[in-house]
């Protein structure tokens, strides 16, 4: 600062703190500017083990449990038909549907829907399902166990679905009781909608147990703690 624009401790007035003010904004707008480093990015590194923490869920079958604790540990396991797209570029309250398991699909008419599975998508590498690959056989159960589960609090979302069928490996078809325009919204739900393994459901009885939680997603849950 200019030692003129100084004032004496003993004659601080209104107009020095103004003049002084003034000759500090002149003196920081002559500053440069400074950009941020640009982050070189990284190439990602597969494998390792990510740790969530969170609420306990009550159980970790997606058919017997109506409760949010559940769905994120879930999210990282299992898979949908389809999914909401996520990411920074995507505003807030915007839900656009996109591919998940199934790559495509076409409605031929107002009570069918049909959906074309990714090959190739194989479940976690454990026992019993010991890798194999996912089929469309795997969707028909999924929602057949869904429909048919007594005790199973969201079966009120489906309720327009006649049956599920596995056209072929990789083609699933759904029959409706009459036009349901939200089917692909209740699909992509986080809630209830992941594809679930009759072989998992088959050895555990159900799917409570966290060693029952095997599905075709990128982390195999091996612990949870409470």
């Amino acid at each position: 600062m200019d030692p003129s624009l100084r004032p004496s401790p003993d004659r601080l007035t209104r107009r020095d703190l103004l003049k002084a003010g003034l000759a500090a904004g002149a003196t920081l707008a002559a500053e440069p500017v400074l950009a941020p480093r640009p982050v070189l990015a990284q190439q990602p590194k597969r494998g390792g083990i990510l740790r969530v923490r969170g609420y306990d869920p009550p159980n970790f079958d997606p058919h017997l449990t109506l409760n949010f604790k559940q769905s994120c540990p879930l999210s990282f396991v299992y898979n949908k038909l389809v999914r909401y797209r996520v990411g920074p570029g995507v505003p807030p309250g915007m839900y656009t549907i996109e591919p998940d398991l199934a790559e495509r699909w076409e409605e031929p008419d107002d009570t069918t829907v049909v959906f074309y599975l990714r090959r190739g998508v194989r479940w976690h590498n454990t026992p019993p399902v010991n890798g194999r690959e996912l089929t469309a056989e795997d969707v028909r159960f999924t929602f057949e166990r869904f429909l048919t589960e007594k005790a199973n609090p969201h079966r009120y979302t489906f309720d327009s679905v006649d049956r599920v069928e596995a056209v072929d490996r990789y083609t699933v078809r759904f029959r409706l009781k009459e036009p349901f325009v939200w089917l692909l919204h209740m699909l992509a739900s986080p809630w209830a909608s992941w594809i679930v393994a009759r072989e998992a459901v088959e050895k555990f009885g159900d799917l409570k147990r966290p060693e029952a939680a095997i599905g075709t997603g990128p982390f195999l849950l091996v612990r949870a703690r409470r």
